[in-house]
C-alpha cells in the first residue's frame, strides 16, 4: 500500500515536478517561463504566469508542467518515497 494517504497529493505533485526538473536538467522557474512565453509578453512573462495562474488553476499549472516534461499524470502523483 502507498504511503499516498498519509502525504497531501500536491506535495507529492511538486516533489515529483523537481524530481523530473533535475533529471532534465531545467529548473522549474525555467520551465514555467517557457510555457508562460506563449501566453504573456517576453517584459512580464513569468510574472504574469504566476500571478494569474496560480491563484486561479492549479490544474492549468499541473497540466502545462506535465505537457512540457512530456509525461503522464501518474508520473507526477507516484509518491517514490515508499
Amino acid at each position: 500500500m502507498t504511503s499516498l494517504k498519509y502525504k497531501d497529493p500536491q506535495q507529492i505533485f511538486w516533489e515529483n515536478v523537481e524530481r523530473y526538473s533535475a533529471e532534465y536538467n531545467i529548473s522549474v522557474k525555467k520551465a514555467l517561463m517557457d510555457i508562460s512565453s506563449s501566453r504573456t509578453t517576453v517584459n512580464r512573462r513569468y510574472n504574469n504566469y504566476i500571478n494569474k495562474t496560480f491563484p486561479e488553476s492549479l490544474p492549468m499549472v499541473m497540466r502545462d508542467l506535465i505537457k512540457y516534461f512530456n509525461l503522464q499524470y501518474i508520473d507526477l502523483f507516484e509518491d517514490w518515497s515508499d
